[in-house]
């Protein structure tokens, strides 16, 4: 039982391996694109408050936009 939990924990972690390694490639690529540098300034400045947030621990819930 203990050698099939290794085995996942090894999978696992080169999933994770893979999964990082595709977001940075995928990242760079897109900055070479027309208009990507562009994009990737709006998603940081779009990231940053939610990081400020998340990491302060604030789980109030903020207001939907009404409809």
């Amino acid at each position: 039982m203990a050698e099939e939990q290794d085995t996942v924990d090894r999978v696992v972690a080169q999933a994770g391996k893979l999964a990082g390694w595709l977001a940075r490639t995928s990242w760079q690529a897109a900055s070479r694109l027309p208009g990507g540098e562009a994009a990737q300034r709006q998603f940081r400045k779009a990231r940053r408050p939610c990081s400020t947030r998340c990491a302060s621990g604030s789980t109030k819930k903020e207001p939907s936009p009404a409809t």
